[in-house]
């Protein structure tokens, strides 16, 4: 098993294959310091045929979501992710 940042369950886009995943949501917001990372996977999954959603964000920063409450857009996200979790 590979170390530190190159493995794959660390970095999930380093994984050599993406086929067979389960759904996935992601969410970045537009002032994320990961968030052409989250849209560069997003796009490996999409490739591979996994159903994928990727949301940005814009005007918002890295875990907005703790926001809820204060930003619309934290309550969004929620909405989202459980909205997903209703459809599984």
């Amino acid at each position: 098993m590979k170390d530190g940042v190159n493995n794959p369950y660390v970095s999930p886009m380093l994984a050599k294959f993406h086929e067979g995943l389960q759904k996935a949501i992601l969410a970045g917001a537009e002032f994320d310091g990961l968030r052409v990372q989250t849209e560069f996977y997003a796009k490996q999954l999409s490739e591979a045929g996994v159903d994928t959603t990727c949301f940005r964000y814009k005007g918002m920063t890295h875990a907005f979501i703790d926001k809820l409450g204060h930003l619309s857009q934290a309550e969004d996200l929620c909405i989202e992710i459980a909205k997903a979790i209703r459809e599984l």
